[in-house]
This record gives structure tokens, sequence and C-alpha cells, in this order.
């Protein structure tokens, strides 16, 4: 997308350069405190172009519910957040501000809005401005606090949305995570994510239920009531809580994610230890056990010939994102990657790494479950260990920067194209 050129110029102004573009140009009407002028692209000035989506222009227009609703313009994007904050409470909205990553050059500055930027609502009042943050509000940004009782508070982890968006290697090679659930899509607890794009089922292709969820998070499965905290207030002292050897956990900024909470596998499905038993490799549930095993239901069917048999633990997707001032250095400095990279990855712009089983020799292995504890997956980050030595270690060819976009020109009306 061309660098100059194009913002602040009338459609006609700008139409020769992006003609000149070759891609479809797409033009759409959006709330502006400029009129008649182009006020937003996608992508964004200097990004690269999109073949197969062209280009979206922008052009500004007149509030069009003066008198009964409210617009949000797109000039607050860059804007500083303070300065955004004081403008849209002097337009009578009730406004909230949410950080959310974003390049080094937007910290602190306005990178979208919900309703978003651009967009003009009848009769809406609140609206929460999201500005640039890097690493040093990790924590704010995926924990919350929680009340138990008087006697126990804690600080846990409450929502996966900072991961949500496109993530593109400089090659084009793209992650892309949406909320788990469509009603969460602008919310700041949505605890789910759903990974799209080539990536989305590497690690499960031999997987005999991929109808399943398969959900992320940043600790395995317990009951332990403190499972998902980082820190617990409740006058006692915790020597090993559930995420202790995760990223968030540490003070270097970034946060690093797996697959379904590095559940074993028994056979080709994951392993549903409260609902049943692996014999030899095949998941029974207990009505199975019960119809297959009669004379072991005394034991619970503990008993039964091949159970805990064929059960593995397999390399599962697992990310880790590198907010803009983590701590990249000293977490090499401390063995969390296996190598070092050749070029070191642009630290002004927020990037997620992706493990990849080709670096490994063995990517599977059988689980030695002791009286049916099957928590020392050595793949993942648990309670006992960090995970094994991440591949490949980061590199500017191989790391995946956020596109930001803060524009969403799928609520904004189309008026033709060029």
């Amino acid at each position: 997308m061309p660098e100059k050129g194009v913002i602040g110029k009338t459609v006609e102004e700008a139409a020769p350069l992006l003609k000149s573009m070759g891609v479809p140009v797409k033009v759409y009407k959006v709330a502006s405190l400029h009129p008649g002028k182009i006020a937003a692209t996608n992508p964004m000035p200097g990004e690269p172009l999109d073949g197969n989506k062209g280009i979206f222009i922008g052009i500004g227009e007149e509030d069009k519910y003066p008198d009964s609703g409210r617009s949000v313009p797109v000039e607050l994007f860059d804007k500083d957040k303070d300065e955004a904050y004081k403008m849209m409470s002097d337009e009578g909205f009730k406004v909230r501000l949410v950080p959310r990553y974003s390049s080094r050059k937007h910290l602190g500055k306005i990178v979208g809005s919900n309703p978003g930027l651009g967009q003009s609502h009848r009769g809406d009042s609140d609206i929460t401005l999201y500005y640039g943050a890097d690493a040093s509000e990790t924590k704010k940004m995926f924990t919350s606090k929680k009340y138990y009782s008087e006697n126990l508070t804690t600080v846990e982890v409450s929502t996966l949305t900072p991961f949500v968006g496109k993530w593109c290697t400089k090659s084009g090679d793209c992650l892309e995570f949406e909320p788990g659930s469509s009603m969460d899509k602008d919310s700041e607890q949505n605890s789910s994510l759903r990974l799209h794009g080539p990536h989305a089922m590497d690690d499960l292709v031999n997987d005999d239920k991929t109808q399943y969820y398969h959900s992320f998070g940043m600790w395995q499965f317990t009951q332990n009531l403190v499972g998902s905290a980082i820190k617990v207030y409740d006058g006692e002292k915790h020597n090993s809580l559930p995420m202790q050897n995760t990223l968030l956990f540490g003070d270097t900024g970034m946060v690093d994610i797996f697959r379904d909470g590095g559940d074993p596998y028994c056979g080709n499905e994951i392993y549903d230890v409260h609902s049943g038993l692996c014999v030899n490799g095949k998941f029974q549930d207990y009505q199975d056990l019960d119809r297959n095993y009669p004379d072991y239901s005394h034991n619970n069917f503990i008993d039964v010939p091949g159970v805990n048999k064929g059960i593995t633990y397999k390399m599962r997707a697992y990310f880790v994102l590198v907010p803009v001032s983590a701590k990249l250095d000293e977490l090499e400095a401390s063995g969390f990657f296996k190598g070092k990279g050749k070029t070191k990855p642009d630290m002004d712009r927020p990037f997620i790494l992706r493990r990849d089983p080709k670096y490994y020799s063995k990517s599977e292995i059988t689980v030695a479950s002791k009286d049916g504890d099957m928590r020392d997956n050595p793949f993942v980050p648990t309670s006992k260990h960090k995970a094994i030595p991440f591949a490949p270690a980061p590199d500017d060819s191989n790391v995946y920067y956020l596109v930001e976009k803060p524009f969403d020109f799928t609520g904004f009306i189309k008026d033709r194209e060029l």
C-alpha cells in the first residue's frame, strides 16, 4: 500500500495511484472528521498488499445520526489515549481504556475501539478504547483478581484475548487466532481460542476426533482450586502452583500457550481420564468397561489386563507471544530455546513463536503411568518442570509478526469499486 498519496486525498485524486497497484479497489463510507477525504485504508499505508483481497479505502462522511446517535471517527487511531479519552467523554460516551499489544510506534495511542473506529451507532453510549501496550502490561492483560472468600483471593488467568488477531512471517505464512465463542469477540474475559490458517490442524492430523473442540490454555488440567493462579493470598506459603513454570508466572513479559492442557493420548484420541480408562491403546468409557470386564468392577477396573497401556504424550501446538519490550535476551540466556537464531527479530513489533516438531528427533513418548498420574508431560510446562527446549529459536525469518488492522471494513457500508 502506498505510504503517501492516499490518506487525506479525495477518491478522484488518489484513483490513478490506487489503480496502478493492479488489484481491486473497494470504496467504503466511514465516520470521519474530514468528510469526502480518504481517512482509512486496509492494508495500512506502507504495508504489503494481499492480492486476493485487494485494497479497501474508507471515505469520510458526516455523522449519520446527529440527533440520536454517536460516531467513532477514524481519526481516533494513533491519538494519545488520554486525549482520546477526553475527546469521547466530551461527546457523551462512557469510556473504558483497555491495553492491546501493538508495535512500539503505537504505544500509548489508540489502536482500536468497540464500537469500531469509523462506525456510526444509534444510541450507543459506552465505548472501549484499545491503546497500544507492551510487555509491561502483560500480567494486567491476561489476569484478574478473583475473590473466593475473605480468606482466599487469587490473581489468575481470566482471558486469552491478547492472542486474537492475524500474525504472519515475512514470507507470508500466517496464524489466525479467533475467540473460541462468537459471543466473546470483543470481550476481555474470553478464555478460549480457535486457531485458523495453514497450521490449524498440524497436530491433529491423526486425531480420531478432530471434530472435538481442541482448546488452548496455559496450564494442565487440575482439580486444584488455584490451578490457573499466578498469585495466591490466603496466608499460606504455596511452594508448587500448577502455573509456576509458565512464562506468565515469570517477569519476562512473555506468555506461552499449548493445546488441550497437555493431556495424554490413548491411541489416536485425547484420553479423558475422568470418563473411562485406556486399555491397550483404546479408550473405553465406564459403560464399555462394565460390559466388557464385569469381573473387574469391584476395584474400579484398574486391574483390567492392559489398563493404562498405549498412552502417549504427543508434541502438540505450542506458541509463545513476545510483546514489545519483552526480555527475550534473558529468556534465551536461560536455555528456554534449542539453539540460537541467525538474525534477531524486530523487537519493535509484537510477534508469536510457533514450535515445530521437525526440529526434534522425537515428538511422541509413551506415558509411564503410576497410579493413574499422568501429569508429567515433557512437552509442556507443568508444576514439576519447564517444557523441553523450544525450537526453532527466534529468528527474523520464522517469527509471526502481528498484522495491525485498526479498521474493520466488514462494519462499513460499501460505496463502490474503482
